[in-house]
Order: structure tokens, then C-alpha cells, then sequence
């Protein structure tokens, strides 16, 4: 239920398959001696964003679909042996698309995203369809987004960031008793601030991530909590580079949490960046040695102490691979992914179901178009 467009970083996070068949079964963990992800189906023009699902024959991918310069947010979901797209009502607009997806059970599952890349939209699946959700009216607000999404016992929590006049500040809205409602979320001052994604623990342990913009562009890392009753700032380490950004979190239980992105050294170069929450506080966890430019843009740790992180790196071709980290225990080891696309390959979400995991992504052909990527493994 992680991460698309990475804001002001225009980064196309395109990923994942829908409306296909005859799909490979996926492995469980542990079935072959080493680990590695394989591709199953694709379709040209979709750009997914978020993978989450409550069971191995239940698995949903949420995006965008584009087609002849116009989008529309689409839902497939994998059945164990296919995966199958489900309706979506059509947006107002031309160009709208989804950004996350939560699933608590066969039954109950929510996406995210937004319109024209600014009115913010909210969908629920009750079993059989997907229907709009009433978004609170969101006063003297120009422009919203909403990027993640999660559930917890007794509230769904989404994250986004929201402008008025020329600040952009973070956006937390919590669906309680079957209405949503904007909750209060600390505005760092001085600074645009945007919330990319958010987990929940327990009611009252959800954390969500993001960065702050200050003058100069300087981008720095961004972690608030949620204790039940309002949200907080948390200090997060940074680099001491100009800019340090956070994509993606998952929390585990009260003492431990991840985060992932990237951080761009002074020499321009972007450094992979990982942070660990042990009940305490925020560190830096060393990540593995990759060449080449790296970014972190989803992780999920199913278990205490098993941690699974997607991204991409660039090769020495100067072209992007997909990028798939493993840590269990104390030990980091990088998963085989294939090599897809002419051009560019990115893996923007990564979730393990039931023991399966799943990274979804994109490859960027020589005709400069996406298409989706959906890869299972181990």
C-alpha cells in the first residue's frame, strides 16, 4: 500500500499489471534456494501505484490508466490465478488516476488519489464495486492530493499534502464512523511540507513520511506519528545533503517502524536512505553498497526483522534497473529482478501477502511509453 508521481520530482513511478490472464503462479518464500522476482503479465498505458491484499488469492493493484493524453484510476485484482480489472466509476475529470491502496479484508478495501492532479479522491470496495467517498470540504484549500492510505481497528487514515496560497502543507484525513474527516496535522513553519505515505501499527501507533521544502529548494526528511489522539512531529536524521527525502514507511509494531528514499550527496548523486524506528527514535540504518544513483520508493517488513525494499539504480549505461532489497536479521542481501525495459525499469511498491511478494513497477520503452510491470517472487 505504498506509493506514483513523487511530487515535485516528477518521478513516473509506472508499475504493475491489470485485466490479465493465464498469470504464472507465484512462489512462497523459501521454495527455491535463492531468492528472485519474475515477471507475469503487463499492459501498455498503465502506470500503477500501490499493491496491497489480505491473502495469497487476494491481491489488489490500484494506478492509472492512460489512454490518447487523457487517465482514469483503475483496481485489478489478482484472484490467485488471474488478475481481473473491476469497475471503477468514472472521474469528472480527463485526467485523474489513484495513488494507494489499503485492503483490510476480501470485503473492504480503499484507494486514493486525485483529480487533475489537485481535488483529492477517495474510493471504497465493498465486496462487489468500488464507490466515491465524500472527501471533507478542505477550506481556503486551492489545490490537494492524496498519495497514501491505510487501515487500522477502527479508522482508515489518508495522507496527501494540501495548498493555500503558496504553501503547501501536510494533509491527514481520517475516515471514522463512516465520514471522513480532516484531522489536525502539525504545518512545519517557514517550509512546504508533504506526507507521501502512511502505516498503521495499532489505532494508536500510525505513522506517516514525507519531506519539507525550505529556501533554496533544500529538501529534509519528514516522519509524523499519530498516538490516537493528534498527530506529531518526530525528529528524523537527515545527511547534512540539500536534499533528503522520505517515500515510504511500515510499521511493524510500537518499537519498530521503517522508512526508505534517498538522499542526493554533494556531488549530485542520489544515495539510497533508510531509517529504523525502535520505540525511541529515528537512525540511520547503513544500506547495502549499490553503484549508481539509487532511489528508495516502497518498503514492507511483513514480521520484525524481515524488511523488503523496492526501488531503482542506475547502471552503467546510465539507465535505471529495477532494485530489490531483502534484510532478515542484521543482513541486507539484494533480490534478482529482470530486465525489462529499453529504457528505464522502476519498481514504485513492494508488499508481501501472505508470504508472496509482490513488486510492481514499470519499463520505459524506446517509444518513451510505459508499461506496467507486475513481478512475484521468491
Amino acid at each position: 500500500m505504498r506509493v506514483t508521481r513523487l511530487g515535485a520530482f516528477g518521478l513516473a513511478l509506472a508499475v504493475l499489471a491489470a485485466g490479465c490472464t493465464g498469470d504464472p503462479e507465484p512462489r512462497r518464500e523459501g521454495e527455491v534456494d535463492e531468492c528472485r522476482f519474475l515477471p507475469t503479465a503487463d499492459r501498455m498505458g498503465d502506470v500503477p501505484a500501490g499493491v496491497d491484499g489480505v491473502a495469497a488469492d487476494d491481491v489488489w493493484v490500484v494506478g492509472a490508466r492512460y489512454r490518447g493524453g487523457a487517465s482514469e484510476p483503475f483496481a485489478s485484482r489478482w484472484n490467485g490465478e488471474t488478475w481481473n480489472d473491476t469497475k471503477v466509476a468514472p472521474l469528472e475529470a480527463e485526467i485523474g488516476g489513484f495513488h494507494d491502496v489499503a485492503a483490510a479484508s476480501r470485503d473492504e478495501a480503499w484507494a486514493v488519489g486525485s483529480m487533475r492532479t489537485s481535488e483529492p479522491i477517495a474510493f471504497a470496495w465493498d465486496g462487489s464495486r468500488w464507490s466515491s467517498e465524500t472527501v471533507p470540504p478542505l477550506d481556503g484549500v486551492e489545490e490537494a492530493e492524496l498519495y497514501g492510505v491505510t487501515t487500522s481497528e477502527r479508522s482508515v487514515w489518508a495522507v496527501g499534502r494540501s495548498r493555500t496560497g503558496r504553501r503547501w502543507s501536510p494533509l491527514a484525513l481520517e475516515r471514522h464512523g463512516g465520514v471522513w474527516r480532516r484531522a489536525a496535522a502539525p504545518a512545519p513553519g517557514g517550509v512546504d511540507a508533504t506526507l507521501r505515505s502512511v502505516d498503521a501499527a495499532a489505532p494508536d501507533d500510525v505513522w506517516a513520511v514525507g519531506w519539507t521544502a525550505g529556501p533554496g529548494g533544500r529538501l529534509e526528511t519528514l516522519a509524523m506519528h499519530h498516538d490516537g489522539a493528534t498527530w506529531h512531529r518526530v525528529p528524523t536524521p537527515g545527511t547534512g545533503g540539500r536534499y533528503d527525502v522520505l517515500a515510504a514507511v511500515d510499521a511493524v509494531t510500537a518499537e519498530e517502524a521503517w522508512a526508505v528514499g534517498w538522499a542526493i550527496d554533494a556531488d549530485g548523486v542520489d544515495r539510497p536512505l533508510i531509517l529504523r524506528w525502535d520505540g525511541t527514535r529515528w537512525s540511520t540504518v547503513p544500506a547495502p553498497e549499490v553503484e549508481g544513483r539509487t532511489q528508495l520508493i516502497a518498503v514492507s517488513a511483513p514480521s520484525a526483522g524481515d524488511v523488503w525494499i523496492a526501488g531503482r539504480a542506475m547502471d552503467e549505461t546510465q539507465t535505471f534497473r529495477a532494485l530489490v532489497f531483502r534484510r532478515f536479521g542484521d543482513s541486507w542481501a539484494t533480490v534478482a529482478t529482470p530486465d525489462e525495459g529499453e529504457e528505464d525499469d522502476t519498481l514504485a511498491g513492494i508488499e508481501v501477502v501472505d508470504g508472496f511478494p509482490w513488486a510492481v513497477g514499470s519499463a520505459l520503452g524506446a517509444d518513451q511509453r510505459y508499461r506496467s510491470l507486475l513481478l512475484s517472487g521468491c
